[in-house]
């Protein structure tokens, strides 16, 4: 297997050495990518203590958040959210029609 891509961190880093060791079967070379939000950051770092490097960031891409790759709070607090009141919204009777009365 050339490339790995870890859309999400697991949460055992061994999980994490075991997938991306797939690119490196029989002394071959591979490329693992991993995508990381300000939720799984504390994964992260468990990963990085597991195999005993820092993971590099990529920084040169449309989505990178600054703020995430260099607050080291957000591991602890997750991101920060704005609850939403929700509103129902009433549906329209049907014409003709009335509940509890049988067509």
């Amino acid at each position: 297997m050339t490339h790995v891509i870890n859309f999400d961190l697991p949460n055992d880093p061994e999980s994490y050495v075991h997938r991306i060791g797939r690119t490196a079967r029989a002394g071959a070379a591979g490329i693992a990518i991993s995508f990381c939000d300000s939720g799984e950051r504390a994964h992260l770092r468990d990963i990085e203590k597991t195999i005993r490097q820092n993971v590099p960031v990529i920084e040169d891409h449309p989505y990178h958040a600054a703020e995430i790759a260099n607050d080291p709070g957000l591991a602890k607090r997750g991101p920060q959210r704005k609850k939403r009141q929700v509103q129902r919204r009433r549906r329209p009777r049907r014409s003709g029609w009335t509940p509890g009365k049988a067509a």
